[in-house]
């Protein structure tokens, strides 16, 4: 996994195979825990919730705020028989 810049607030993604959702945390943003169907929502989500999240939590940061969305989805398929 590549390394992430300074000043890059980390988030990580899981796939909830039983709930069939995608779920957002942080350790670097206090508060966040999203879902969505599918990781283009979830991108929505995270770009309309973090900026507030942030505030809230009264990070210091410049007009641009740099994320580093880090997805894992697992699966088990099925071998050529």
């Amino acid at each position: 996994m590549k390394e992430v810049p300074p000043n890059t607030y980390v988030i990580n993604v899981l796939w909830d195979a039983e709930a069939e959702v995608w779920v957002a945390t942080s350790k670097d943003i206090k508060g966040l825990v999203l879902e969505a169907a599918t990781m283009e929502l979830l991108m929505s989500e995270i770009e309309d919730v973090v900026p507030d999240l942030l505030e809230d939590n009264h990070a210091n940061h410049g007009p641009d705020l740099s994320i580093c969305v880090q997805a894992h989805r697992s699966a088990l398929i099925k071998a050529h028989a």
